[in-house]
């Protein structure tokens, strides 16, 4: 299970089929939990995911912990494999191995606490994980409306936007402005002033 890959998803999924796995259910979850969780894999890494929750009652409650702490262990620095765990835990909470939204919040919660003037290289990464989060999951989660929705409804169609409920409206504002004004503060205003500064020494 450690090696789960979309090249070996059909010989995985033969295998469950044929095996009883009730007594390694929490080896499979420690393997999954440690597995390198690539983004290209994660849509076989999910199914094989929901399939052993199907199967197996206590295999969410092995596997969800695991991962959270693989999440933990990871330093900022390893932006990509951050991203990467926190897609897998979203995909997995939209496949019901978890009902509570909010064990994703504190992993998003751990990343805007990070400041900017004791920490800077820590704090961009924190704001790649984030900004990527929001471009994957800123309809379903935070309630912004995406592009191709938003010229949907320019367009003059019927167009039906789900509100879900996984943030409280304080939540979903306390990143919101986490992100939006860090990034502006931070990122644009500085680059902007630099461009002032060349323009006028041109």
């Amino acid at each position: 299970m450690k090696n789960i890959s979309e090249n070996n998803a059909d010989t995985l999924i033969e295998e469950f089929n044929q095996l009883n796995l009730k007594h390694y259910i929490p080896e499979v979850a420690q393997n999954i939990a440690k597995s390198k969780m690539n983004a290209r894999d994660q849509h076989i890494t999910v199914h094989l995911c929901a399939l052993m929750h199907q199967r197996y009652e206590t295999f969410a409650e092995e596997l969800i912990p695991a991962i959270e702490k693989m999440y933990r262990l990871a330093a900022i620095s390893e932006f990509n494999k951050k991203r990467n765990i926190l897609r897998h835990l979203t995909e997995l909470f939209f496949k019901g191995l978890f009902t509570e939204y909010k064990r994703c919040f504190k992993c998003l919660n751990e990343l805007i606490q990070i400041d900017f003037d004791e920490s800077p290289e820590e704090f961009q990464h924190a704001m790649m994980v984030l900004s990527d989060y929001f471009k994957t999951y800123g309809e379903q989660v935070f309630q912004i409306v995406s592009r191709e929705s938003r010229e949907s409804i320019e367009e003059g169609f019927e167009v039906t936007i789900e509100r879900h409920q996984f943030l409280t409206y304080g939540q979903r504002r306390r990143i919101t402005e986490f992100l939006v004004k860090n990034y502006f503060e931070i990122k644009c205003i500085p680059a902007v002033d630099q461009k002032l500064q060349e323009l006028k020494l041109a």
